[in-house]
Formats: structure tokens, sequence, C-alpha cells
């Protein structure tokens, strides 16, 4: 019998052996955080949902061939990312920026879980909203890396091996995104 408790290395395993429990396991442990990561991205928790699940099974599908590429979640959140993205661009927006189109991302926050991480130490909504309007006029490259960090929880290593790129251009993507950041948010707060 499975552990609730075990890790994602040794729940994988059990997957990658048949185990329906393990990849039940697994997806409860992850859901929430999948789903975030997806809303934060396209701003539309409907699809973050649709996202999520997508996510999830293109995962599983990819086990075998990436089993010892990178954690469990690190590859959950790249192939969350690329689901986002299509999202995104199947919206018909193709350039290098997405324009927030409403905020039912921040509307569906509550004042609660507005204090989590660097995004979340904004004092209410209508902060969260101005955020999220900076993060939608960055190139979605940067928007990607800084919700990794910040939304999935990432470090620069595990986001430098989803994106294939050094760390370094990890750390200056996050560090012009935090730059955009304070610079739209002044006078604002």
């Amino acid at each position: 019998m499975l552990c609730p408790s075990a890790t994602d290395e040794y729940l994988v395993s059990e997957v990658l052996a048949g185990n329906k429990v393990a990849c039940d396991l697994l997806i409860v442990r992850h859901q929430s955080a999948v789903v975030r990561l997806a809303a934060s991205f396209t701003s539309d928790w409907g699809s973050a949902d649709a996202i999520s699940r997508e996510s999830f099974i293109n995962t599983f599908n990819r086990l075998r061939s990436c089993a010892n590429d990178a954690s469990f979640y690190t590859l959950l959140c790249g192939v969350t990312l690329n689901a986002a993205i299509a999202h995104i661009k199947s919206r018909g927006i193709h350039n290098n920026t997405v324009t927030m189109r409403d905020h039912n991302i921040c509307d569906a926050i509550s004042d609660d879980e507005v204090h989590e991480s660097l995004l979340d130490n904004t004092v209410n909504k209508s902060t969260m909203r101005r955020v999220h309007e900076i993060l939608d006029k960055l190139p979605i490259d940067f928007k990607a890396i800084f919700l990794l960090n910040e939304i999935g929880n990432l470090n620069y290593t595990e986001i430098a091996h989803i994106f294939g790129v050094p760390e370094s251009t990890i750390r200056s993507g996050i560090f012009l995104s935090r730059q955009a950041l304070i610079k739209g948010l002044k006078g604002y707060i």
C-alpha cells in the first residue's frame, strides 16, 4: 500500500510500474499548484483546469522518456507552461506579449491567498490586478520564468532545465521581470 507522504520519485517509479494509485497521489499532490500556475499565466481559471488535466496526461505520457531528466514537478511545470502558451496562442495572441482581457484570476483569489509569494506581497486585489497587468506586458518568456519561480516555486536551475538555457539567462530574466514590476508599481502602492 502506498503512503501519501511517499516521495515524488518513488511515486513516479510506481507509476512506471503501472500503479494507478501512485498516479492519483501525484495528481492530488500537485493539482492545485498546476492550476494556479496555469491560471496565473492565462488569466483564466476555467482554462486553467483544462490545462491542468492536459498537463498531467502529457506528463504521465512522457515519464518513460524523461524519467531521469528532472523531477516530476519540474517536468509537470514545463508541460503546463507549454500548454498555457498553446492556449494563449489559440486565443489569437501571436505577438510576444499577452494582454489580460479580464481579471478573473484576481477576482477568484481571496485576500488570504494574496500573501503567499513575492507576487503576493501586495496589499489588495486592486494591486494584484496591477501586478498582472504589468506581467502581461512582459515578453512571454520573461512572464513564464517569473511565474515558474514565483507561483511554481521552481528554482533557477529547474527553470533553466525547462528552457534549456544557462541558469544565468534565467537569473537575468527574473531580474528584469522584477525591475518591470518595481517600475510599474512605483506610485501605485
